[in-house]
């Protein structure tokens, strides 16, 4: 290389003039409010911005120290200072569907007001609702609901009873339910004077007791109007 071609540092350094500049230091310069060489990328996020329907989204990548957070935040800053201002969402417990919330929307400024009546109601909720079961209203209508029913129940164990005596069985409760047992004497039978019976007579016994039950069931719904089976005699164990 000759000498002609060679250049001192001091040649290659860019010159700068500060009086030339207008401020003493950068913290007297406006952020600058553009974006240079990235027409493209402005133009994209400017139509992403102004979609309305539901359903898009806007994916931003590239490299490192871009800018790329910067644009976006300035360019949504933008259009917010001038679009309407956007409803508030509320998300509510879907009782139907707890995996599924209900959104509800309203104007803009409304929802923490929601969110605070809200918390007021079911507040509210928590100390009535105790206070309710409580009181001498709720008290008095829950004993007269049971004294109904126990006397309801009385009364068709006993229908059951008197049906069950007529046919030669009797008709008591264990800790599965109620049982149908065959009679002697007006007394129940022990295990060991059944087992006395002859094969005949068990038969008998048995086929009875299978009429009888399924008697028992239709006499119990339409007495009570629920479903068949719901409580289906069966034979107490007498060991």
């Amino acid at each position: 290389m000759s000498d002609k071609q060679k250049l001192p540092a001091s040649l290659l350094a860019p010159q700068v003039d500060p009086g030339r500049l207008g401020f003493d230091d950068t913290s007297e310069v406006e952020p600058l409010d553009d974006t240079i060489g990235q027409e493209r990328a402005v133009e994209a996020l400017d139509f992403g911005l102004q979609m309305k329907s539901p359903g898009f989204n806007m994916f931003v990548s590239g490299p490192v120290g871009t800018g790329k957070g910067t644009l976006v935040r300035q360019m949504v800053k933008r259009l917010a200072q001038t679009a309407p201002a956007p409803s508030d969402w509320c998300y509510v417990h879907n009782f139907q569907d707890a995996s599924r919330p209900t959104c509800l929307s309203f104007p803009a400024g409304q929802g923490a007001s929601f969110k605070r009546e809200m918390s007021t109601f079911i507040d509210g909720l928590r100390r009535d609702i105790p206070a309710a079961f409580e009181g001498k209203k709720y008290l008095d209508a829950k004993a007269k609901i049971i004294e109904e029913t126990e006397g309801k129940k009385k009364a068709l164990f006993h229908d059951l009873t008197a049906l069950c005596h007529q046919r030669g069985f009797g008709f008591e409760e264990t800790p599965v339910g109620f049982g149908l047992v065959p009679l002697k004497d007006d007394r129940p039978m022990t295990e060991k004077e059944m087992e006395a019976l002859s094969e005949q007579v068990q038969q008998e016994l048995t086929e009875k007791r299978q009429s009888l039950e399924s008697d028992l069931r239709e006499f119990h719904v339409r007495r009570t109007g629920g479903r068949a089976g719901a409580a289906s005699p069966r034979p107490p164990d007498r060991r």
